[in-house]
This record gives structure tokens, sequence and C-alpha cells, in this order.
């Protein structure tokens, strides 16, 4: 036995490490199981770990209705226990380190207020931390990186400036590591006599820096050719899935497809429904198993104003079971309205929308606007339906004005009075001055309708 790796292992262990282990192995195992019964043999034995007899005379002696193939087993099994707890022991004492996990999780989940507050806290940590150390560097470098690349909104707040926090420490522990390196050079050269100059000097690219090399091109240029060559390199599998890289790609190259598909005919509705389905097989859009509602929102609106009617409803019944929403159903006809809407289809808008609990303030104000147009864009709906349909939205907006924030509150009233004085004067186009009516919802509908 004194060669097992099992043993080697816990044969280093301190009390605080004995108790930790068996903790954690009760968290997976009862007293009662074959693999507690080993464990509580060797803890026994602690002291004399590397006095074990053979396993053959351990397992006549002390496991006699176990037979040795299934103690080999018992043994393997609390070897990969062990490596389980090594890593859980290893993070738990460490504090920063697994603040700095914590960030990382809760942002991956949209739990931005808690990964804020945990931020604040591991910056307090570091700061009071005595001493000086590579390590707090990189964890002040990787706590950013972690704000950043993640859909926490804060990395859009001015005032913080993550990205250039995330730019300077990330400079700042990949200099203290690279100075430290090289005066291991220096040592090693006084030591050996070997001159490391060239190797401090050297240039040394990975093909993942190549690859991101390539993105850089394609965001900087709008290069169709670079964002061409990585979405294919992506979607054939080069970056590992689930990495921070993979996620970070797939966003990128998500946001320039809409800006390349307006600038070339070099991309098509076909590139767009690619890489989208792609972001979602994939799992780089998904939260918890799901697909946000707002990120499936903004998928439709990007999804109908390149694609046809035909295939944006196609899309939106590929994905819409997955969304992250009670009422999935009200989801795919309010989803189905706003195809309508971006393809100009007013008289295709499903007055169904309003059949729906939305509990979304948005949601449900959507679903009005949306029947709205529909009212005024029909010829055979009688003038004095609209105008009461207005009036009616106008007192349940003010009876609920509590419940909207005032940019959305102003928005909708504003869209109302527009779609009033274009009733009043349909016949003449009513001359209305966009500027003293903002904020307001659905403006591309109501530029077109006052040019």
């Amino acid at each position: 036995m004194n060669g097992n790796k099992l043993i080697q292992i816990i044969s280093t262990f301190n009390k605080e490490e004995w108790i930790s282990y068996r903790k954690y192995l009760l968290m997976y195992n009862s007293e009662e199981s074959d693999n507690y019964k080993v464990f509580a043999y060797l803890q026994k034995r602690k002291n004399t770990l590397q006095d074990l007899p053979q396993l053959e005379v351990i397992k006549n002696k002390h496991f006699k209705n176990v037979s040795t193939k299934s103690l080999l087993n018992i043994i393997s099994r609390l070897y990969l226990f062990l490596e389980e707890w090594l890593v859980y022991y290893s993070i738990k004492k460490d504090r920063m380190e697994s603040n700095l996990i914590l960030v990382k999780q809760l942002n991956r989940r949209g739990l931005y207020n808690l990964a804020d507050q945990k931020t604040k806290r591991l910056q307090k940590q570091i700061s009071q931390n005595n001493g000086l150390s590579i390590n707090k560097s990189r964890v002040q470098s990787e706590l950013y990186y972690y704000q950043y690349y993640s859909d926490n909104p804060i990395k859009n707040n001015a005032e913080e400036k993550i990205l250039l926090k995330l730019f300077e420490s990330t400079k700042i522990y990949h200099n203290e590591k690279k100075v430290l390196l090289e005066t291991e050079f220096y040592n090693r050269k006084n030591l050996n006599d070997f001159d490391y100059k060239h190797l401090i000097n050297q240039d040394h690219n990975s093909q993942l820096q190549k690859y991101i090399s390539i993105l850089g091109n394609a965001v900087k240029n709008y290069d169709l050719e670079s964002f061409q060559e990585i979405k294919t390199l992506l979607i054939a599998g080069k970056f590992e899935r689930g990495s921070d890289i993979h996620f970070i790609v797939t966003f990128y190259l998500q946001n320039l497809i809409s800006r390349l598909y307006n600038m070339t005919v070099g991309i098509t509705a076909k590139d767009i429904n690619e890489l989208y389905s792609y972001a979602i097989e994939s799992g780089v859009l998904l939260q918890n198993g799901k697909l946000p509602v707002l990120r499936f929102n903004n998928l439709i609106n990007s999804i109908a104003l390149s694609n046809s009617t035909e295939e944006t409803a196609e899309f939106i019944n590929r994905w819409v079971s997955i969304v992250d929403h009670p009422n999935i159903e009200g989801i795919r006809d309010l989803s189905e309205a706003k195809n309508q809407y971006f393809h100009q289809n007013y008289n295709q808008i499903s007055n169904a929308i309003l059949f729906h609990n939305y509990t979304d303030t948005e949601q449900k104000l959507m679903s009005l606007g949306l029947v709205l147009i529909s009212l005024y864009e029909d010829k055979n709906v009688d003038y004095d339906i609209t105008i009461s349909y207005c009036s009616n939205m106008k007192r349940t907006l003010k009876r609920n004005k509590e419940k909207f924030n005032t940019y959305i509150f102003k928005s909708f009233m504003n869209f109302i009075k527009i779609i009033e004085l274009l009733n009043k004067s349909r016949a003449n186009y009513a001359e209305v001055e966009i500027k003293d009516y903002h904020p307001i919802f659905f403006k591309t509908w109501v530029l077109h309708k006052i040019k």
C-alpha cells in the first residue's frame, strides 16, 4: 500500500485536513458505505500509514465481505474524492480566490447586483491585505476581466472605468511576471553561464494569439475577410466551448455581423441566422440553460431586419420554447407581432397579443402599441375607434404611472399624442415636429409617417 497515490497524499494531512476530508466524504457517502468504512480504517492508522500491510492482508483481516477488485475500486473512488477535496479545500482557504470565482459565477448567472457587491468586498480585501504580491495583481486583473467580459451593465458605467482598469491591471500583472522571470534568467545565467537574452527578446506567439489578432482586425477595420475567417474557426470548434474566449469571440462576431450586413453585400441573412443559431446552440446566449427574454427580443429585432417574414417566423418558432419566461405563448405572439411590424405587414399584427398577461412593463406597452399601429394602418377601422383606443390607453397609463419609470411613461405618452395628431389630419399629413416629442416609442414608424 505504501506506493498508493491515496496513501501518499493523506500521509501529509494535518488534523484540520483529516476533519475536512472526512466531512467532504460524508457529503456524498453515508457512514455505512464501503467508501467511508475504508476511509475510517485509514484514519485510525493515520500515524502509521507508511507501515500498512499488503492490500490482500488488509482485505482478509478487515474487509472479508469485499473482493480484492472491489477494494481496489473503493480506494480509487476515495482518491477521486480526494482530488475534488484538494481543490475545494484550497479554494475555501483562499478567500480572495473564492470571492473571485463567485464574481465570475454570479455574472454568468445574471446576478449583477450580487456580483457588484462581491466585487467591492474583494477590492477592499485586496487593498487591506498587507504586503505586495503577484497573486494580488492577478486577482485584481481577473476581477475586472470577469466584470467587463460579461453582460453586467456596470461595464457601461463611464464613472466605473472598468475597461481602463482592466487594461491597466492586466499590464501591471503581466509586467510583474515578466520581470520576475527575466530575473530568474539572469540568476540561471550566473549559475550555468548560459545567456538567456535571446529568449527575453524573442516573441512568443500562440495560435490563440494569432486568432485573436484576426478578430481584432475584423473589429478595427470591419474587415470582411477576417470576419469570415474567425467565424469559420468558431463554428469549426477551434475555441473551447464554454471558455471565456469562446463567449467573447461569439459576442464580438454577433455584434459585428449586423454592422457588416449594412455595410457590404458579403454578409447574407443566412450568415446571420447561422451565427445566432450557433450562439444559442453552443450555450453562449443562455443563462442556466434558458434564453433570457431581453436577449431573445434583441435577436428577433436583428433577424427581422435582415430576414424575410417567413424566415423570422421560423427563427421564432425554433427558439421560443427555451426563452426564460412563464408565458411562452405570449412571447411567441408578441415576437410574431414584432415580425409583422418590422416587415410593415401592419394588418397582420394580431389582436391576440392583448389577451396575454405581460407582467413586464415594456412587453405590455409593446403589445398595446403594436395593436394601436395596426388600428391606425387599417383603412377599414373607423377613425373614432382608434381615437377611443388612444384615450383608453392614456387613462390606463396614468392610472399605473407609478409602475413605469419616467422615460418609458413619457415615451409612450408621446407616441399616443402623435397617433392622435396623425388621426386628426390624415388628409393633409400632419406636420409633427419630432423634436417636440422626445423620447418616443416606435420612433422608426413615426418618422416614416411624418416625413
